[in-house]
């Protein structure tokens, strides 16, 4: 029986800034023409072979969805949008109907010309019901795990993720020096790594606040539910994050989520009862915000928690499936 899906051969070119590379895979209008498909996913605008799709699309009057997780919620050099205007405004002038990430992907793609009518919300989300399960069964046993990760009796600020510029985890540990000066008990646990480890490392040393700060290093996803339950909150202190499924993960296992304000997901997930947001690249406003959580309290951050799991359900897996059939359903004009 043949594979429902097949992986196109193609090639990654690497630019000096762009760690992602840019991706080509030259068979796809060929792909496209021998499967004949009835609508087409395309996923953003920002590589060529998502511009070949579509183009194929246009040619052959096939309905495309696209898919975005771009916003416009951190500013980006006068050359580059100059650049992105009219290959954007091109891709969402030709698309049948739309699933941004978050309401500040839709709103980037409004900016670009799409009708709002059209967009479906798609958030990143891993299995919130999934995550919230195993997390209020650990419950019982946070204490445990807390004195299984030498974590007892402190007051735990997380940070989950890659130890890199974007994530802003040197902001982050800014912030956590001044905050530790009013609040002793408080200990900076980055599970993770990357390249800013070092760096990090020779800063801890600088700061006098080896007993304050703990490096992890990187954890399976299947101790992620732990790590969590384990916590008191978590900080995503990110210079830019189209989404952050962190976010996500957190508030489904009951934790409240600081996060700064170019993160993604914060535009539709955290509110005055599931978290706080801060300014980017302020560690001054980024420790006063992770205090004024940290000074609720365990009963009111337990309060926070549970609304964060209810806000995690509700953007988790039955809002993608329920937005995914409705472009498909506009793309295709109705038609089953």
């Amino acid at each position: 029986m043949p594979p429902d899906w097949v992986v196109l051969p193609g090639k990654v070119l690497h630019w000096s800034g762009d760690p992602r590379g840019t991706k080509w895979n030259p068979s796809v209008w060929s792909r496209l023409s021998e499967d004949q498909p009835d609508v087409v996913l395309v996923g953003g605008w920002g590589q060529p072979t998502m511009l070949a799709a579509a183009a194929f699309c246009r040619a052959r009057s096939v309905p495309y969805v696209l898919f975005t997780e771009t916003h416009l919620l951190h500013p980006r050099p006068l050359w580059r949008r100059a650049l992105k205007l009219p290959l954007a405004s091109w891709m969402v002038a030709g698309q049948a109907a739309a699933l941004p990430a978050g309401t500040a992907s839709r709103d980037c793609l409004v900016h670009y010309g799409a009708d709002p009518d059209r967009c479906f919300l798609f958030p990143y989300t891993p299995d919130a019901e999934e995550l919230a399960l195993r997390s209020r069964a650990l419950e019982p046993r946070r204490e445990e795990l807390r004195a299984t990760f030498s974590l007892a009796g402190r007051e735990v600020v997380l940070f989950c993720g890659r130890l890199s510029p974007e994530k802003g985890p040197d902001v982050l540990l800014r912030a956590f020096a001044s905050l530790r000066a009013r609040r002793p008990r408080a200990l900076l646990w980055l599970v993770g790594d990357g390249p800013l480890r070092r760096p990090l490392e020779a800063e801890v040393a600088r700061l006098d606040l080896p007993d304050a700060v703990r490096f992890e290093g990187f954890l399976p996803p299947s101790r992620l539910a732990e790590v969590y339950v384990a916590a008191d909150l978590l900080c995503v202190p990110s210079r830019w994050e189209m989404w952050g499924a962190v976010v996500n993960e957190a508030m489904a296992c009951g934790r409240p989520v600081v996060a700064s304000r170019r993160v993604g997901a914060a535009r539709d997930l955290l509110d005055e009862t599931t978290g706080r947001t801060f300014p980017e690249e302020d560690p001054e406003a980024l420790a006063g915000t992770v205090e004024e959580v940290l000074c609720l309290g365990a009963e009111e951050r337990g309060r926070m928690g549970e609304a964060a799991r209810r806000r995690a359900l509700a953007a988790g897996f039955p809002l993608c499936i329920a937005s995914f059939r409705r472009a498909l359903e506009t793309a295709l004009g109705g038609r089953g």
